[in-house]
């Protein structure tokens, strides 16, 4: 929670403004008077040391480290994270840590063989679905709902899953040609 308060202070600081401005386009920020090698180093230092005290944290709460901490599944997990909450807010890691937690402690109590399985396929779907993250999905989702009705919203988001999967599937050579579609119920009665 301290952290999350830190970081949110941060980035709406005259030093959060900066680094989104690295972000968009570090030789404009140059030619504006910003040091980016400074607010780099800055950032890498306020982020190692992020990271060192959640390892302390880490360590106090188990009283043990043991080697499995340090595997793939470990590593790659927070990645898992903020892609499904999104990464473009701060909130987006907490409600996808949220979440996947959740569902691997449910998932190693009920099918432990799977849990890793499932979270594998909670990002493949994150990724070929909701690209930005659940969060901005949700906020889009909103804006756009809230223009233009929710029958309108409905078609336009099954018809932007038909095509990303339709893309998806055609990227990797599954279901090259369309398909015909079977006749209605009230052609078959003619």
């Amino acid at each position: 929670l301290v952290a999350y308060l830190g970081s949110r202070i941060l980035v709406n600081s005259s030093f959060g403004y900066a680094l989104v401005a690295i972000r968009e386009d570090a030789e404009r920020t140059t030619m504006l008077g910003y040091n980016v090698k400074r607010v780099k180093l800055a950032v890498f230092t306020l982020s190692g040391a992020l990271a060192g005290l959640s390892g302390v944290l880490y360590a106090t709460w188990g009283n043990y480290m043991d080697p499995s901490v340090f595997t793939i599944v470990f590593a790659t997990i927070p990645i898992v994270w903020v892609t499904l909450g999104g990464r473009e807010s701060l909130l987006g890691g907490i409600v996808g840590t949220i979440i996947i937690e959740r569902l691997r402690l449910w998932f190693s109590v009920n099918a432990s063989e799977f849990a890793i399985v499932f979270v594998g396929v909670i990002l493949m779907t994150t990724v070929l679905l909701v690209p930005r993250g659940i969060l901005p999905g949700i906020r889009d989702g909103y804006v756009f709902f809230s223009k233009h009705g929710i029958r309108e919203g409905i078609e336009r988001g099954r018809v932007t899953i038909q095509t990303r999967l339709q893309a998806r599937l055609q990227s990797v050579g599954i279901g090259g040609s369309e398909t015909e579609t079977p006749p209605s119920s009230e052609a078959v009665r003619e």
